[in-house]
């Protein structure tokens, strides 16, 4: 989007298909940012007022939580299960549609992926030849290993993101002249793509989120009913982006994408997103380690 939206028209067009994320074992898959046509008479809704509120718990909170986890990690050989759902174009805030089910299995050490064909029901593997074609984004197995060699000192950390978010390691993200938009995308791509983030690093991370600028906490029903906690920044000129954690264990459990401000585009049928609207969202319900693909 333009770095100054308040010189647009009423009328614009407006690229939709961006997606909310673009690699890994959960980015399958993944809705775009497509909007429902403007219905006559309808008030537009007014914008939630997000904010960090006292029933919330704070991001020192979530760190100090995630930094005395205990985790197996998957052997090499073993396949890493996501089922994830996903909406598009709620019709207004605080409505859910009937959301798609996406399954997924990754392997943990090698460029492998598996799904299942919506058309015949059968069981596709992907091996890692054409896995390696399949996308420009980093793979499960040099997630990992790009995760597990971070800095777990909050400031380290920071500069380490942001030089990175610069390169393809994070291909997905995308500024607009707003210098931490792709330093908080590439965050959320990595609390996406890999569920056995190292714990002092996941601490880190939550540190991190703690002194950016911005950043602010909600309360958030996810696409599958759940109460989670929406981490979103102040980005000016974009869709807002949320990361969602479960309140309890601040595990990773899925993303949105909300409108800002009021659109519509040129060409028929024209499309419109309200101020408030979620675009899309993805709530991860299943993370599984499996001994082989089609396993749940």
């Amino acid at each position: 989007m333009e770095a100054n939206p308040e010189a647009r028209s009423r009328k614009v067009r407006r690229r939709l298909g961006r997606p909310l994320a673009a690699t890994g074992i959960v980015a399958a898959g993944v809705a775009t940012a497509i909007v429902v046509a403007q219905t006559g008479g309808t008030t537009p809704p007014k914008a939630p007022r997000p904010g960090v509120t006292t029933a919330l718990p704070s991001l020192e909170l979530a760190a100090a939580t995630v930094e005395h986890q205990t985790q197996t990690l998957p052997r090499p050989d073993q396949w890493i299960y996501t089922r994830t759902l996903y909406t598009n174009s709620v019709p207004a805030p605080g409505h859910v549609q009937a959301a798609p089910v996406v399954e997924r299995w990754d392997q943990y050490g090698a460029t492998r992926t598996a799904s299942i064909d919506r058309r015949t029901g059968r069981l596709h593997v992907t091996y890692d030849a054409e896995a390696a074609r399949a996308t420009e984004g980093l793979k499960l197995p040099q997630l990992v290993k790009y995760v597990n060699g971070l800095p777990t000192d909050p400031a380290a950390l920071l500069a380490r993101v942001r030089k990175d978010s610069k390169s393809k390691l994070f291909v997905s993200t995308v500024g607009n002249g707003d210098k931490n938009g792709p330093v908080f995308e590439s965050i959320q791509l990595i609390f996406m793509n890999d569920p056995f983030i190292p714990p002092k690093v996941n601490a880190a991370l939550f540190r991190m989120l703690k002194g950016f600028p911005g950043v602010h906490l909600e309360q958030v029903t996810d696409a599958a009913g759940r109460r989670t906690v929406g981490v979103y920044r102040d980005s000016p000129g974009e869709d807002r982006r949320e990361i969602l954690f479960d309140p309890t264990t601040f595990r990773y459990r899925g993303s949105r994408l909300v409108a800002v401000q009021d659109m519509t585009t040129d060409g028929t049928p024209k499309l419109v997103q309200r101020v408030g609207q979620v675009l899309s969202q993805s709530a991860l319900v299943t993370v599984k380690v499996t001994d082989k693909p089609g396993q749940r």
